[in-house]
């Protein structure tokens, strides 16, 4: 839906004061954000990891470290986010294990 002023003129919401395009955060920070609230579902409903904690880190490749649980033993887990638009390559993969 467009909108129109007083004049017919197209409204340009980019203009309007206080007028909020997408999203405040970045695509690694919501995936993250998702990663707290939902976890990473496996193909079984027990194999669930439920983050304990998922502190951001500063490369390239992973984007945030993850704690979990398994059983009663704190385990750590690099976190890698793809790109928002395309796929992740085999030379990604690699690179990140590093």
């Amino acid at each position: 839906m467009l909108g129109v002023d007083e004049n017919d003129e197209l409204i340009d919401p980019m203009t309007l004061a206080g007028a909020e395009y997408g999203a405040k955060q970045s695509f690694t920070q919501m995936i993250v954000e998702n990663l707290k609230t939902s976890g990473v579902q496996q193909a079984h409903k027990e194999d669930k990891i439920e983050f304990i904690a998922l502190t951001p880190w500063p490369g390239d490749f992973i984007r945030a470290e993850g704690r979990y649980l398994e059983g009663n033993t704190e385990k750590r887990a690099a976190i890698f986010i793809g790109p928002e638009f395309g796929t992740v390559t085999r030379p990604d993969l690699v690179e990140a294990a590093r």
